[in-house]
């Protein structure tokens, strides 16, 4: 009668190649150094989506009040060369 343990060490060497990969190890490696940096990406969002998206707010809103200031004296502008141009034809100089 043989020991338990010898049948299995036999059997072992060819039950091992569950896969035909060669690289296995090297494929490893590879996903993990994927997921590693996949995972680096997504914390980086997760740190500074808020602060972009808060920096982008504040310049959209700096922007577009600057735009409504800049129209407004435009307006302003034209209001007075009109307001002038009225007053000349009705009292030229």
């Amino acid at each position: 009668m043989e020991p338990l343990c010898s049948q299995p060490l036999a059997l072992s060497a060819s039950q091992l190649a569950l896969t035909h990969d060669k690289h296995f190890a090297l494929h490893g490696e590879i996903w993990l150094l994927i997921i590693v940096v996949l995972f680096a990406l997504f914390f980086a969002y997760i740190l500074f989506c808020p602060r972009f998206r808060n920096w982008l707010l504040v310049s959209l809103r700096s922007r577009s009040v600057t735009d409504v200031e800049d129209k407004a004296e435009d307006d302003e502008e034209e209001e007075v060369e009109d307001y002038s141009r009225r007053v000349n034809e009705k009292h030229p100089v």
